[in-house]
């Protein structure tokens, strides 16, 4: 009897997957970190030229310009907020000269300073320069070397729902000055949470950008 003839094998099927390429993975990697280093610059660049020009602190306005009365009732109610009281060894002229004028915390990076739209006063617009936001606002109590507020009118990006900022400026005994600053804002986004809960973490915040002034503008009292 004929035994029966096996079968030629057949070549093997080529894999659907490609080999392993370890160079494939090295560009893969440097990709990553490339965008992760690129995106934030890119990223600052844009704010940065969102926040230039006279325009842009307006650009994007508040939900609603505060009044006196609606003012002082929202420093007590805003999403966040935070005081903190500083003294200084200048008397009051001088403080509020330095906290109110057009070179107000530019002592603190990137701060480029008020710029003041007219004459200073009750109802005077102004806008602060920051990196990377621009500010636009107007000034709703003003009494010379007693108190100083503003509303947050508008800014650069979408950010802002409302803001008040108030000085309150007291004379010492020894011939300096007590300021108290009151702030609250409530954001766009996040301005239903109960962002009030921070302020005591930003209170240090406010007393540091209120004390550079005296390393800065004052630099005697460094001593």
């Amino acid at each position: 009897m004929t035994e029966p003839q096996n079968a030629p094998a057949q070549p093997a099927a080529p894999s659907s997957y490609p080999a392993y390429d370890p160079a494939a993975d090295d560009k893969l990697l440097y990709s990553i970190a490339a965008a992760a280093v690129a995106l934030p610059l890119v990223a600052l660049a844009f704010l940065v030229f969102a926040s230039r020009g006279s325009k842009a602190p307006f650009r994007f306005g508040a939900k609603g310009i505060l009044d006196k009365a609606e003012f002082n009732d929202y420093l007590k109610t805003g999403s966040f907020r935070a005081n903190a009281t500083v003294k200084f060894k200048h008397p009051v002229e001088k403080i509020w000269q330095v906290l109110t004028g057009e070179h107000a915390f530019s002592w603190l990076p990137g701060v480029k300073g008020v710029h003041y739209v007219g004459t200073p006063g009750e109802g005077a617009v102004r806008y602060l320069k920051t990196l990377p936001l621009a500010l636009g606002e107007q000034v709703v109590e003003y009494e010379e070397g007693k108190v100083f507020g503003y509303t947050g009118t508008g800014a650069s990006l979408p950010v802002l729902k409302h803001l008040a900022s108030q000085y309150n400026f007291e004379p010492t005994k020894r011939g300096g000055t007590k300021v108290t600053w009151k702030l609250a804002a409530t954001p766009k986004v996040v301005g239903f949470l109960p962002l009030w809960l921070a302020g005591p973490l930003a209170k240090p915040a406010l007393k540091v950008a209120l004390r550079l002034a005296n390393s800065t503008i004052f630099p005697a009292d460094k001593k």
